[in-house]
């Protein structure tokens, strides 16, 4: 799974656990992202560091300007991390279990790599 995916399951199904749900996908739910989650930590930590690299001191804090001469090389950097492929065993989220949940479409986009598809539901 590459850190792009890790990075957006996680936020995404932080999301969807905001929402009133069952036992059974809530705790699947909580497994994939404790799995997640340390990875996910990793990619903050390495981001935080190209932070502190390429930023500039902001009101006692260091940020990183769209507008600054090092945004490019800020923005190459972190996409090679979020491109990096990570070996990585996830158990998904059954997308049945998902089926009575209301959430918005982006918020499913994120999540799609950490669920598993039933090919009968999907060709109704």
């Amino acid at each position: 799974m590459i850190v792009s995916d890790i990075v957006r399951s996680v936020e995404g199904l932080s999301e969807v656990a905001k929402e009133k749900m069952g036992y059974d996908v809530a705790r699947r739910i909580d497994l994939v992202s404790r799995k997640l989650e340390t990875e996910y930590k990793a990619f903050q930590n390495k981001k935080d560091e190209l932070i502190e690299q390429f930023g500039e001191e902001i009101e006692g804090k260091k940020s990183i300007n769209p507008q600054s001469p090092k945004w490019a090389d800020f923005v190459k950097e972190l996409n090679l991390i979020l491109e990096t492929d990570i070996d990585i065993t996830v158990y998904k989220v059954k997308a049945s279990l998902l089926k009575d949940i209301k959430v918005a479409g982006s918020i499913l986009l994120n999540i799609m790599p950490v669920i598993e598809h039933d090919t009968e539901t999907e060709e109704k």
